[in-house]
């Protein structure tokens, strides 16, 4: 039990020292990068030993089925395969080898957007780091948006090169290949604003026929089929997964939701073309991400995969569209709402670790 403790008391230092160097920065108050830098470290330590991610045995069982044969099928991308023979089926070294490399990666993108500063590390640490050890998916993300900014600022061999890291870390990169065109266009919002009432609509009427169709076509196994529906009816299978969706998933949700309506509403010159470019692009990714729950669902990864994503957007749109908020002069609305996210990751991120140990004692 000891290491699931250890490894929320972990997450609690990094969530509640951030906030604290946060807080004495907005009075003066100025720190090296070597602290900075220690920060990245505490992420890979995390990430190494998340034993509060639903994904930390699955890997396990994983690693160890394709450490004794190579060629046996698996889901986890060949590079991923190939660190699994370079590390020697050692689980512990592959996570620290895959968190280095994300962390690195992500030191590397807060740097190219100037986000490398404490109040970012804060909100990414509140909103983002979680899932981000949770497995190998993080390094295809970093490196898709690493790619979009170049590709935003005309360095286009640069972008391509990251591009192609992302795809070969995680396969479910491939389709952000449509997106990739509004990383130079500046799309007017109110167009958007039209748009997306028009993509739910067509959503909601095709996914009344998808799943069933795609069924009946031999596309969907009927033990895939009845285990999407079991996953689908198991929202609220538990008392801590009913706390859970109220004091994190709602609030969180409609928080997105404001941020969009923010977004949209927001003058359309900010004075800053690269802002500019990342809004539209930012626009062009909800309305992707809306399709796709409309034609797949709220459980199906072809959502929440991507749902996850639209966090880094909203990590580097937050400075320009919310600045009190991000540099934390907090008014009491603020400060309720930033409380009650701050307990609600710890709450879940503890129940994570409770379930994982409970599991792991099976």
């Amino acid at each position: 039990m000891f290491p699931y403790i250890s490894n929320v008391i972990l997450y609690v230092f990094i969530l509640f020292s951030l906030l604290y160097y946060s807080y004495r920065i907005n009075h003066g108050k100025s720190y090296s990068k070597v602290l900075y830098n220690f920060y990245l470290i505490l992420f890979v330590c995390l990430g190494t030993f998340a034993y509060f991610t639903g994904d930390y045995l699955h890997y396990k069982d994983e690693i160890s089925r394709l450490n004794d044969n190579i060629l046996n099928p698996t889901h986890i991308e060949p590079i991923f395969v190939l660190l699994i023979t370079w590390v020697g089926g050692d689980y512990t070294l592959w996570r620290l080898c895959v968190y280095i490399i994300t962390f690195v990666l992500l030191g590397y993108f807060l740097k190219l957007v100037h986000g490398n500063n404490f109040h970012t590390l804060f909100w990414y640490s509140l909103f983002i780091l979680p899932g981000a050890v949770s497995g190998r998916a993080s390094i295809a993300i970093i490196a898709f948006f690493i790619a979009t900014i170049y590709l935003i600022r005309k360095k286009y061999i640069v972008g391509l090169f990251f591009y192609v890291l992302a795809i070969l870390t995680h396969k479910s990169i491939l389709p952000l290949l449509l997106l990739l065109p509004f990383t130079r266009v500046k799309i007017n919002n109110k167009i958007v604003l039209l748009l997306l009432p028009i993509c739910l609509w067509v959503g909601v009427c095709f996914n009344l026929f998808l799943i069933n169709f795609l069924k009946e076509m031999g596309l969907i196994q009927q033990n895939i089929y009845e285990a999407y529906l079991e996953y689908d009816n198991s929202l609220f299978a538990s008392i801590g997964a009913i706390i859970s969706f109220f004091i994190s998933v709602l609030p969180y949700n409609i928080c997105v939701i404001c941020f969009t309506i923010a977004l949209l509403s927001a003058k359309q010159n900010m004075k800053n073309a690269f802002v500019d470019h990342l809004r539209s692009f930012t626009s062009a990714f909800l309305v992707f991400l809306l399709l796709s729950l409309c034609l797949f669902g709220f459980t199906n990864p072809m959502f929440y995969r991507y749902y996850g994503m639209v966090k880094y957007l909203l990590l580097l749109l937050l400075p320009y569209i919310y600045p009190q908020l991000y540099s934390l002069y907090l008014t009491k609305k603020n400060f309720g709402l930033l409380s009650l996210f701050i307990f609600s990751q710890i709450y879940i991120v503890s129940l994570s670790a409770y379930y994982e140990y409970y599991q792991s004692c099976r």
